[in-house]
C-alpha cells in the first residue's frame, strides 16, 4: 500500500471503472491497513453522477495512509485490496508520481503512461513490453533485467540503471536518453530519432540492427559492444561510432 500512496492525481472515472471491473466495494474510512484509502478532491463546480453518487467534474484522487484524514473539501473513500499482476496500478496512468515506489517484477506490459514522474523507482525485473510512455521523466531508477521490448517512449530518461535489460525494437523519439547504465542490455532493432543518447554505458550490449537518426551519441562507453552493423567495438578501436551510430 505504501507504493500506491505516491500516485496522484488520477482521474475519478478511471478509479470507478477499475473498481467496477474488479468487484471491489467502496466503503467509508475505517483505518483498516488491509484496505486502500483515498481522498477525492475537486477542480471545478460542474457535477456528474458516477457509481450512484454525484461528484464535481474534474474530481481527482490521492492515495493516503489508513490513519490519514482527508481535507474538508474532499470525500474519503476506501476499497479492498485484491492481488493482481500489476499491483493495482491503473491503466492508463496519467500525471502520476512514482517516486520511490517499489514495482519490482510488476507486469505493466501494454500500459499507457503519460506525464509520469519517476525518481528512484524500483522497476527491476518488471515487464513494460509494448507500453506507450509519453511526456514522462525517469531519473535514477532501477530497471535491472527489466523487459521494455517494443516500448514507445518520449520524454527524459536520465541516469537510470538498465543493466541486463531488454529494449529490443524499442522506439525512442524526441527524448533525452543519456547517462544510463545499459551494460549487458539488448537493444537489437531499437530506433532512436531526434534523441540525445550521450554518455551511456554500453559495455557488453547488443545493438545489432539499431537505428540512430538525428541522434547524439557522444561520450558513450563501448566495451565488447555489438554495434548496429554487427561488428564488435573492440575491433573498431573501442567504439561503434561510424558503425551504425
Amino acid at each position: 500500500m505504501r507504493d500506491l500512496q505516491k500516485l496522484f492525481p488520477l482521474v475519478l472515472a478511471l478509479l470507478l471503472g477499475f473498481l467496477a471491473g474488479s468487484g471491489m466495494q467502496v466503503e467509508a474510512h475505517g483505518g483498516d491497513a488491509n484496505k486502500i484509502h483515498g481522498c477525492l478532491g475537486t477542480t471545478s463546480t460542474t457535477t456528474v453522477k458516477m457509481g450512484g453518487r454525484a461528484f464535481p467534474n474534474g474530481t481527482l484522487l490521492r492515495i493516503v495512509g489508513a490513519s490519514e484524514s482527508c481535507a474538508s473539501n474532499e470525500v474519503a473513500m476506501d476499497w479492498n485490496i485484491q492481488g493482481s499482476a500489476n499491483g493495482g496500478i491503473l491503466n492508463p496512468l496519467t500525471n502520476a508520481d512514482l517516486t520511490d515506489i517499489d514495482l519490482r517484477y510488476h507486469n505493466l506490459s501494454g500500459y499507457s503512461l503519460s506525464n509520469v514522474n519517476s525518481q528512484r523507482t524500483n522497476l527491476g525485473g518488471a515487464k513494460l513490453n509494448n507500453s506507450t510512455i509519453t511526456s514522462s521523466s525517469f531519473f535514477s531508477s532501477n530497471f535491472v533485467e527489466a523487459s521494455l521490448n517494443s516500448i514507445s517512449f518520449t520524454g527524459i530518461f536520465n541516469g537510470n540503471n538498465l543493466n541486463g535489460a531488454s529494449l529490443a525494437n524499442a522506439v525512442i523519439t524526441d527524448s533525452i536518453f543519456g547517462n544510463n547504465i545499459l551494460a549487458n542490455s539488448n537493444l537489437t532493432g531499437a530506433v532512436f530519432t531526434n534523441t540525445n543518447f550521450s554518455n551511456n554505458n554500453l559495455a557488453n550490449s547488443n545493438l545489432t540492427g539499431a537505428v540512430f537518426t538525428n541522434t547524439t551519441v557522444t561520450g558513450s562507453i563501448f566495451n565488447n559492444t555489438t554495434c548496429p552493423d554487427a561488428t564488435n567495438s573492440d575491433g573498431n578501436g573501442g567504439t561503434c561510432i561510424g558503425h551504425g551510430m
